[in-house]
């Protein structure tokens, strides 16, 4: 498991696992907590990350996305296990701030996290592949965690 040593750097992923979590749940949907834990893996990937932020790029389902980017889904199950504590911080931070509420298993967004230039460039794909992340999490979780080859 790689861990960021630096307060900085730990502060930029815990802020980016928010700002991930909050652009998804922000679309006005509820998603289960067990797809949430998966966002964060898939922005993590800074190729990954480029291709679903752009504008021409729609993806229907995660298999798509397996067939197209197959080589940046290779180490997606160490990315989710180095990601989990960050994700359990964000959803509570997220949750502390006012931003998000979660009942019977079901995240759902209290108030819209919207883009600010101030919050930078990453921060900006982000939100741009947001959509694309959202029509992912669609398929059923158990397919999801199945089809990117997540151990639990």
């Amino acid at each position: 498991m790689s861990v960021c040593l630096t307060t900085s750097g730990l502060f930029n992923n815990l802020g980016m696992c928010a700002v991930s979590i909050g652009s998804v749940v922000g679309r006005d949907v509820k998603i289960e907590l067990s797809k949430i834990f998966l966002i964060y893996p898939l922005i993590s990937h800074s190729g990954l990350l480029s291709y679903l932020s752009r504008k021409n790029i729609y993806i229907r389902s995660v298999e798509e996305l397996i067939a197209l980017k197959m080589p940046f889904l290779s180490n997606f199950n160490q990315r989710y296990e180095d990601s989990l504590l960050l994700t359990v911080n964000s959803l509570q931070l997220l949750s502390d701030m006012g931003y998000l509420t979660i009942v019977d298993g079901l995240v759902s967004s209290n108030t819209k996290m919207t883009y600010d230039i101030s919050m930078g460039k990453r921060a900006k794909k982000i939100f741009d592949a947001s959509e694309n992340i959202l029509k992912i999490l669609e398929a059923d979780s158990s397919s999801l965690y199945l089809n990117l080859r997540v151990k639990l």
